[in-house]
């Protein structure tokens, strides 16, 4: 019961960390608001995305001499006047100031978070709070555009879900503020930014952040080709990108799933397993039979690859428990690699095919194949 009430706020916490997953309504309503060409658009996006490149590092390395918990709440503080912000006022110019904050915030709390929730999960027990916490992530992201769009028809301004997020924010800092926790000890070597890239440096540390920078690059571009995957079966446009939904039930189904048997199961074994069904599914993908195909082929891809992320980072940060902060740093900064498949995968399709930017998933995808069974082999995990 006593790690119970530590374990609660974190994981209100990372429902926190899922408002990120609401800039893609945010922006599309904006752009209505604001007439912006697709080229702003993508540049309100960039705004965000970009900073988990340049403060993922330096997170790591603050937190080391402040504490988890003191930096996950300056993020939610953040997070929150980006919240409030557009709220209060409204124009182009505060909005690209609130994602900003909103990107900077993301980043830090996505640095901090995970390896507080180490802190505070029992001994054997973080990979499976790991699934857990991605799946209330997955919540917030799928609940996030329900509830603007109800904002929007009862309260008659979208603009609403900015106060609601903000408050729960507040709420969620508060909480974990006052929530005493006794952080695991840290390196007597305080991180810095070289010692952080030296990481790099260890074979194991780099290619699960390798790991990291694919399985993000999947996600990605998951999301971004589910349409145009079913729009192969003649699919309208508005039809196709409602499918997206099927992506996002395999995720949160898998998370939920993963928390649970993760309780029973080693984590290596399990990510071999997700390995093998995320690349199931990307083989499935690939021939164009029919649109239920195609759709279990997207299920397939969800359910196998929701739990990678959280596996893989679980695994380093137990690995080596005393560089969890610039660990940690090293695996956020790899999210901001995702952005390069969407922008590969594009070029692919509009040079050569779809079925052969499916083929490129396919082919980065085989490295976790790779990754899983090093793990899997392993003599010494340790």
């Amino acid at each position: 019961m006593k790690t119970f009430t530590k374990v609660l706020p974190v994981f209100v916490a990372f429902y926190c960390m899922g408002f990120i997953d609401i800039v893609g309504t945010a922006v599309n309503l904006a752009s209505i608001d604001f007439e912006l060409s697709a080229t702003t658009m993508q540049f309100l996006a960039f705004m965000i995305f970009i900073w988990f490149f340049v403060f993922s590092i330096p997170t790591g390395i603050v937190q080391d001499r402040l504490g988890k918990k003191n930096v996950v709440v300056f993020a939610l503080f953040v997070t929150m006047l980006a919240m409030i912000v557009p709220f209060i006022v409204y124009n182009f110019a505060v909005l690209i100031l609130a994602f900003t904050l909103l990107g900077i915030g993301n980043t830090i709390i996505q640095v901090s978070l995970n390896p507080l929730l180490y802190d505070v999960s029992s001994q054997g027990s973080y990979s499976s709070n790991m699934s857990l916490s991605q799946f209330i992530k997955s919540v917030a992201a799928f609940f996030g555009p329900l509830i603007t769009v109800f904002f929007a028809n009862r309260l008659g301004d979208w603009r609403y879900i900015f106060l609601f997020y903000g408050a729960l924010s507040v709420l969620s800092m508060v909480w974990l503020y006052f929530t005493p926790i006794t952080e695991k000890k840290r390196s007597d070597n305080p991180a810095r930014f070289g010692q952080c890239l030296k990481l790099l440096g260890n074979g194991y540390v780099l290619s699960m952040v390798i790991g990291i920078f694919i399985v993000v690059g999947l996600d990605v571009g998951m999301n971004t080709g589910v349409p145009g995957f079913l729009e192969r079966h003649g699919l309208s446009s508005d039809q196709a990108v409602k499918g997206i939904s099927i992506y996002i039930f395999a995720l949160m189904a898998s998370r939920f799933l993963g928390a649970i048997i993760l309780k029973k199961l080693n984590a290596r074994v399990f990510l071999f397993f997700s390995t093998i069904i995320t690349l199931t599914g990307l083989v499935v993908l690939i021939f164009d039979i029919e649109q239920l195909v195609t759709k279990i082929a997207i299920l397939l891809i969800g359910l196998g690859s929701a739990n990678i992320f959280p596996l893989i980072f679980s695994m380093s940060v137990e690995k080596m428990p005393e560089r969890s902060n610039e660990i940690s740093g090293l695996m956020i900064m790899a999210i901001s690699g995702g952005a390069v498949f969407p922008f590969l995968m594009g070029i692919i399709i509009d040079s050569i095919s779809l079925k052969v930017s499916i083929i490129f998933l396919l082919l980065i995808s085989l490295y976790l194949g790779f990754l899983s069974i090093m793990n899997l082999f392993a003599k010494n995990h340790k």
